[in-house]
This record gives C-alpha cells, sequence and structure tokens, in this order.
C-alpha cells in the first residue's frame, strides 16, 4: 500500500455493515442521530458525495506531504487502527492506553504525541488557507470576466438603442413626410380635376354658342 493510501486508511473507519465511511461523514452522522432537531436552523447546504471524496484527497495528501519521519501522530493512530482490528481492545479508553504503550517504547511521551497531533492540524490549517486564496483568485477571475461581458453586453445594448431611436426618427419623418406628399397628391388631383371642369364647362359654353349661331343662321338667312 502507497503512503498515500496509508494515511488515507488512517481516517476511514467501517460500519457494522462493512461498509467504509470517510471519518468526518460518519462521525457527523453519529451527531445528527443524537442532535434533537431544531425547525428554525437553516438547513446546512449538501455535498456530493464526489466533492467531499475529492477534497479529502487533497487533505490527504497535504498530510502524506507534511509527513514526519519517526514515530509520530500518525503512527500512534495506525496502532490504534491495528489494535482494534486485532480485537486486542475494542474499549476506547484501552485503545488509546495500549497505542500509549507503543509509543512510550519510541520515546515519545502525551506532550509530544498532542504536539504531534496538533502539528499535522496546522498542516490542515495551512491548506485550507491555501485553497481559499485559490479560491478567491478563481472567483476573482471568474468576476473579472463576468464583469467584461456584461460590459460588452450593455456597450451593445446601447449601441442598438441608439440605432433604433436613429431609425425610429427616420421612421417618423418618413411618415411625416409620405402624409405631407399624400396630401399634396390629392391637392395637386383636385387642381387638375378643377382644371379640366372649369375648361369642360368653357368649352362648353362656346360650343353651345357657336351651335346657337349656326342654329339661327339656318332659320333666319334664305340662300
Amino acid at each position: 500500500m502507497g503512503i498515500f493510501n496509508k494515511i488515507k486508511s488512517l481516517f476511514i473507519v467501517e460500519e457494522e455493515e462493512g461498509v467504509p465511511l470517510n471519518h468526518t461523514q460518519n462521525t457527523k452522522r453519529k451527531v445528527e442521530e443524537k442532535a434533537p432537531v431544531n425547525k428554525t436552523t437553516a438547513p446546512e447546504k449538501t455535498v456530493s458525495s464526489g466533492d467531499m471524496q475529492k477534497f479529502s484527497d487533497i487533505l490527504y495528501k497535504a498530510i502524506e506531504k507534511a509527513n514526519q519521519p519517526g514515530y509520530d501522530y500518525l503512527e500512534f493512530r495506525q496502532s490504534i487502527k491495528n489494535l482494534k482490528n486485532q480485537n486486542i481492545a475494542q474499549d476506547e479508553g484501552k485503545l488509546y492506553e495500549a497505542a500509549y504503550a507503543l509509543a512510550q517504547t519510541m520515546q515519545l511521551d502525551k506532550q509530544q504525541l498532542i504536539e504531534s497531533a496538533r502539528y499535522y492540524l496546522s498542516v490542515l490549517q495551512d491548506e485550507k488557507a491555501n485553497f481559499n486564496e485559490s479560491l478567491m483568485n478563481n472567483a476573482k477571475v471568474k468576476l473579472e470576466d463576468k464583469k467584461k461581458k456584461l460590459a460588452e453586453v450593455k456597450a451593445k445594448l446601447l449601441e442598438d438603442k441608439k440605432a433604433l431611436e436613429a431609425l425610429q426618427k427616420r421612421i417618423a419623418a418618413n411618415e411625416k413626410t409620405l402624409a405631407k406628399m399624400t396630401k399634396e397628391l390629392s391637392e395637386a388631383a383636385s387642381k387638375v380635376e378643377a382644371i379640366k371642369n372649369g375648361f369642360n364647362t368653357a368649352l362648353k359654353v362656346l360650343v353651345q354658342k357657336i351651335n346657337d349661331d349656326i342654329n339661327k343662321m339656318k332659320k333666319y338667312i334664305n340662300s
């Protein structure tokens, strides 16, 4: 088993059914079973098992990278796991006592074990800081990208609005011109009709007078 998988296995526990669970998930489940239901508390956002595994592996790798040589907290935890698997002890107190007895043979006292565990806590806190910094940087890049796209959309919208306003002005001007030309055309048609009627009326009067004269000449003049 590789070092990474070995370290990972230290923080994996098995339920009575034999289904492996991440230690944090298992602890959370037990706490939830004991804790009273508080309906006023906002529901916790769920994390998918895939994300949980991915983030857990990142933390395991950080511990692997910071693993100290010799016997320390990780080996102590391994001893507890071995003792439990070998049924040497199942009571939690006796497990820790037996594992500590082994640690003492490695010239490690209680305070040194606690400091060793705290060292790995600091490793995890450093990893948290690195993760938060990376998350903020990624969020900043995405935010800047969205701001840029938003500015582009606003500029395009403003350009389209200006184009629409110009088009609406041209349409209004054309409608005004059309109305004016329609009126002028109607007036011109009326004028033409009036001229035509005037000419025809004058023609009719004159023709009538000439025809009257012709009729009178026929009536009054003898050849």
